[in-house]
């Protein structure tokens, strides 16, 4: 079997934020912590406040629950909610950031050198990893990755990832079918955050969502996504 590294949020430990605004959980940083090129991390934001600046960075940022944030950079500003397409920027930017629902929760890939990107994970739809790359998933509910014959059970709120990933095409299942995830709006940790302000709705290839026309569904559901893919091609290598 392929060698994996696997940590859960709730694993990693919490380091508070120098503003107090929320605190950040490390999940991966490589080749190590004091000078990495990648970095993927989950943070809890509790208040209103800037982002930090991480110049030479390139950043995803998608959020995990809570009802949503306003970002706002020097020349636009952008509503974003849980089900909405990773947003990727500059991390020299370091938007403003307001949070008009209450706290929220979001997950960071952060790349110093080299390239890579975060995909939302297609219901029963595979995806494979760019050559040269390491690569993962981070699952949002419990659910199992397979790819070939290899399998792993992952837990809810966990990422799994390979420096060195097996070939071909992955897929992750869900324990709970998406279809129920989409009709009831649930999250994956609903003591500690409302579920998203929305609409239920079916997952695109980018994450986003189409909602349904009226009914139950569309007061009470949010879009929901399973997980995702992530990846990173370390500068020099040949993708």
């Amino acid at each position: 079997m392929t060698t994996a590294r696997s940590i859960t949020v709730d694993s990693a430990p919490a380091t508070p934020w120098r503003n107090g605004g929320g605190v950040t959980r490390e999940l991966l940083t490589w080749p190590d912590a004091t000078d990495w090129r990648l970095r993927i991390s989950v943070a809890d934001i509790a208040a209103d406040g800037p982002f930090s600046a991480f110049p030479g960075v390139r950043r995803w940022f998608v959020l995990l629950s809570g009802e949503g944030v306003v970002l706002d950079f020097a020349d636009r500003s952008l509503t974003l909610r849980p089900g909405d397409a990773p947003l990727a920027f500059d991390g020299a930017a370091a938007p403003g950031c307001q949070l008009p629902g209450g706290p929220v929760r979001d997950l960071n890939l952060m790349l110093r050198g080299g390239t890579g990107g975060m995909a939302a994970v297609s219901p029963g739809a595979a995806w494979s990893a760019p050559a040269g790359a390491q690569a993962g998933l981070f699952a949002r509910v419990a659910g199992n990755w397979r790819s070939g014959d290899e399998q792993r059970t992952l837990p809810a709120l966990s990422l799994l990832w390979f420096d060195a990933p097996p070939p071909g095409d992955w897929h992750f299942e869900p324990d709970v079918p998406v279809s129920v995830l989409h009709s009831t709006g649930a999250t994956p940790e609903p003591h500690e955050t409302p579920p998203p302000r929305g609409t239920a709705g079916l997952a695109l290839p980018d994450g986003q969502c189409r909602p349904p026309e009226g009914g139950a569904a569309k007061r009470r559901g949010g879009c929901f996504t399973s997980g995702w893919w992530l990846h990173h091609i370390p500068e020099g290598e040949t993708p």
